[in-house]
Formats: C-alpha cells, structure tokens, sequence
C-alpha cells in the first residue's frame, strides 16, 4: 500500500488520477488547438507544441466516432519531455491508498494500480511512464508526408558533399 496526492479526473465513464508529482499544469484545451501531424495528436498551446495522447485510445477502449472539440488536458513530465494527457472533465486532488492491481487482478499496461474513493467508486492509478511507452509504440518516428522529401533532397546533399571532399 502507498499514500499518494493525485489529481483526479474522468475519461468516458471512468475514474482515473496521475499523481500530483508528475503534473506540470492543467489546461482547458480550446476548439481547433489539436492538430494531425504525420498520424500523430498535437496540442498547439502558448506558443509550443506537445505530443496530445488519448487515454481512451491508449487504454483499448472502443472507437467512438465522437470529434470531440476542446475539452481538458494534464501536461505531465517525463524525462524532459512533456506530454498533454486528453481528459474528459476534472474531479478533485485528494488522498489516495494505492493498492497494486497484482494482488487481485490482472496487471493492466499504463496501470500503476488502484484506489476505492468513500463512495465505494474505483480510481486507477495511471502509470505515465507506461502510457508514453504505449504511446510511443504506436506512433513511431518515420520518415513520411511532407518530410520525406526534405529528408531525401538532405541525404542526396550528404553524398555530394562526402564524394567531393577530397581524401588524405
């Protein structure tokens, strides 16, 4: 068991928290500041750029045909790198006992385990190292659309380069 501050919040029906320490900031994410670039989710907010991860999408539920427009995000910390987690509306910080899913269920990839709230409702614990490992897997860096012709025009440029420097 393990006491923890988080952050809760909805995503569909259910209840989820991530732990106060990995949270830079909440944000209200406004109509039109998701963008697709290269199959990926960007959040465009003040001025930067950030990967925009789906926990409904990354934790297997079923595709919905739902656009939802706006809405909330947690941008969390990782390594130095910052990601905005799409949420559907906030709840509260608060106390939370941990129990680790192991003991009784399963363990769920992006899952750090599980709380019950007063009410007897079900929080999950999110593990965001895992949900960006998730991510990350499903979104691999290539090089396609609009770069891959940037990216061969610089490799063309290299080999020209490299066969006209003159060897010692």
């Amino acid at each position: 068991l393990a006491i923890v501050t988080a952050l809760t919040f909805r995503v569909r029906n259910d209840m989820f928290a991530i732990p106060l320490t990995a949270i830079e900031e909440t944000l209200r994410v406004e109509a039109g500041n998701v963008l697709r670039i290269d199959g990926r989710e960007i959040l465009h907010n003040r001025d930067r750029m950030l990967p925009y991860l789906r926990l409904d999408d990354l934790l297997g539920y079923p595709h919905t045909e739902e656009n939802v427009e706006g809405g909330f995000a947690v941008v969390a910390a990782l390594h130095g790198q910052k990601y905005a987690v799409a949420v559907d509306e906030f709840q509260r910080k608060q106390e939370l006992v941990i129990k680790s899913l192991g003991e009784n269920y399963r363990q769920v990839q992006g899952l750090a385990g599980a709380a019950m709230l007063g009410n007897d409702e079900i929080v999950f614990i999110l593990d965001i190292e895992e949900i960006v490992s998730i991510y990350r897997s499903r979104h691999q860096p290539a090089v396609t659309g609009a770069f891959a012709s940037v990216h061969a025009q610089q490799t063309e440029n290299v080999a020209e380069i490299v066969e006209t420097v003159p060897a010692e």
